[in-house]
């Protein structure tokens, strides 16, 4: 018992709860966002398949699917994202769920056509590379922003250099964030003292868009600055929005020339993403969890054999139970007393067994006794 049975229903246990914790964020695909059957277990063997490349446990990368798939992503496009999240929190920049929610929501902003999973990830990848941020904050907030981003012709690697700049003054992505997206919201709705005040040094806001849309973001805040030429009552006229002129002011104005390098840096980010992945995976620690990650994959795998048959099993003892239940009083007090006979046969005949071994060993014992008296 302790050597064989023990073991394995622990082992059938373990494998059991990961088959079951994977098949219900599966489950969730099919049933909450309308992905077919066959559909679904077309991502059950891919997504078995990354685990093992990622050493991202089963059940972490079906979550992120959900994630991706209810943001209305599907097919190869889907498994993508999941691949560049998965990669990306095998980096060290958080959990595989909010890092695809940060990819999709990019990606729904500017366009499949636009950006690829690859693209934003490498682009989030440089913005944390070149800032002063973890990427654990900044993808549950990046959907604030993007939207309205690209709606103003604003590359995402711009959003990505605002937001690095930033925070290399010690401000957090969510504060980074609400600045930038303060400034963009001012650009879309502009108020009237704001627009007198342009008119006074020669501008308009329809100029500026238009600056933001062909010259970039960094550049057209950098122009603003040395506008005003340090006339800071004018240019809050401009931004209103006091988070949004602390944003403009602490990038392009105490950080204009780095502001500039940063943004040419994550520009050119490409396949940062997977060279920092091919680093991490030849670390001692990328291998100890890649072990450990290909044993809850092949405990999944065991776990969805063993589950339909616990299944069916669970279904028979159901079919039991409610034919105990329809059956009168005394017949089920005879059956629990047969049972309970039964159960005590067993500790019975161990402690008898027990019992007859230890007074076969004592008349032993008095017989030797008694040759030596």
């Amino acid at each position: 018992t302790r050597g064989l049975t023990l073991p394995i229903a622990a082992l059938g246990g373990a494998s059991v709860k990961l088959a079951a914790d994977f098949d219900e964020s599966m489950t969730k695909i099919q049933t909450l966002v309308g992905v077919s059957a066959n559909v679904v277990d077309g991502f059950k063997a891919s997504v078995l398949d990354l685990a093992g490349k990622t050493a991202q446990a089963p059940a972490e990368l079906a979550d992120a699917l959900f994630t991706v798939t209810s943001a209305g992503i599907r097919g190869a496009e889907a498994m993508q994202v999941l691949e560049m999240a998965a990669k990306g929190s095998a980096i060290g920049m958080g959990e595989t769920k909010e890092i695809a929610r940060a990819v999709t929501a990019v990606m729904q902003a500017y366009g499949p056509e636009t950006m690829s999973a690859a693209k934003a990830m490498d682009i989030l990848t440089a913005t944390v590379r070149e800032g002063n941020l973890e990427a654990s904050e900044l993808a549950p907030v990046l959907g604030r922003v993007v939207g309205l981003a690209a709606q103003l012709g604003v590359g995402f690697d711009q959003v990505g250099a605002s937001i690095a700049t930033f925070t290399r003054l010690g401000v957090d992505s969510a504060e980074a964030v609400t600045g930038l997206r303060g400034f963009l919201s001012g650009l879309i709705k502009p108020t009237q003292q704001g627009a007198a005040a342009l008119a006074e040094v020669g501008l308009s806001f329809n100029e500026l868009r238009r600056e933001v849309e062909e010259k970039g973001l960094a550049q057209t805040m950098i122009k603003l600055i040395q506008t005003f030429d340090g006339n800071v009552e004018a240019l809050g006229a401009v931004i209103p929005n006091v988070r949004a002129l602390g944003a403009v002011m602490g990038t392009a104005g105490v950080q204009g020339a780095s502001y500039l390098e940063i943004q040419k840096n994550i520009a050119n980010s490409s396949e940062i993403l997977n060279e920092a992945f091919h680093k991490t995976s030849k670390s001692g620690a990328f291998v100890l969890k890649q072990t450990l990650a290909q044993l809850k994959k092949i405990g999944t795998d065991i776990g969805s054999i063993v589950l339909p048959v616990l299944a069916n099993l669970a279904q028979d003892v159901k079919a039991a139970f409610d034919r105990f239940s329809d059956l009168n009083q005394g017949t089920k007090e005879t059956i629990v007393k047969i049972a309970a006979f039964a159960a005590a046969v067993g500790p019975a005949v161990y402690v008898l067994g027990t019992m007859i071994t230890s007074i076969g060993s004592l008349t032993k014992a008095l017989r030797v006794l008694g040759v030596f008296l």
